[in-house]
């Protein structure tokens, strides 16, 4: 796997189990005894490249009207709750 400063990562607290939700952007890259090893913004101390996934942009193809959020539809919802 492939991971670049400046990227944006998932982590994965138990490597190849579930993400903990939140997106980190990669802060440096190093190496630990042997272990690559990723810092990442918004976490203390380094962490396995292994237990990484990076983050895949969709197309702007991809993309539909239905799917985008505005600002007017998400100030709507948070009025109604």
């Amino acid at each position: 796997m492939q991971v670049r400063i400046g990227q944006k990562v998932q982590y994965h607290p138990i490597i190849d189990g579930p993400t903990d939700g939140r997106v980190y952007e990669v802060l440096g890259l190093g190496n630990l005894y042997g272990l690559p090893i990723a810092w990442l913004e918004g976490k203390r101390g380094c962490v396995s490249l292994d237990s990484l996934t990076p983050l895949r942009k969709k197309p702007c193809a991809e993309e539909s009207s239905s799917t985008r959020w505005t600002l007017e539809t998400l100030s709507s919802i948070l009025k109604r709750n």
